[in-house]
């Protein structure tokens, strides 16, 4: 009989010992789902913001290289442009092609602003 309550006794202790371990690895198991949801919600999360800040940044390089190819030939066309003249003629002249550039470097002004909002954007 003391063999027997012997036995149970060890049965009883390894099924209490096995039922401990069972719930640990369940809590366990369950604080490692959350952490899983959580990660792949962050991740989520992160992957959208960089898929929006991948457009904004190519369409800020597309913008950039044509105001870039823009400016460099504005600068070839300042560069031809003749010294101050003397004669009233000239001048007029001079002032007539100074008042395109200007009328040119104004058209362009929305696709600077364009640019500088796409920037904060990309800063952001």
């Amino acid at each position: 009989m003391i063999q027997y309550d012997l036995l149970d006794f060890q049965v009883l202790r390894e099924s209490t010992q096995h039922n401990d371990d069972t719930t640990a690895i369940r809590e366990r198991t369950e604080d490692l789902r959350e952490t899983m949801e959580t990660v792949s919600a962050l991740s989520s999360d992160r992957l959208g913001a960089l898929e929006q800040a991948l457009a904004l940044a190519e369409h800020f390089g597309e913008t950039h290289a044509g105001l870039s190819a823009w400016l460099d030939d504005t600068e070839r066309h300042v560069a031809m442009l003749a010294l101050p003249a003397l004669r009233p003629d000239l001048i007029a002249a001079q002032q007539d092609k100074h008042e395109l550039l200007v009328h040119a470097v104004n058209e362009q002004r929305p696709l600077v602003d364009k640019l500088n909002k796409t920037g904060e954007a990309l800063i952001k």
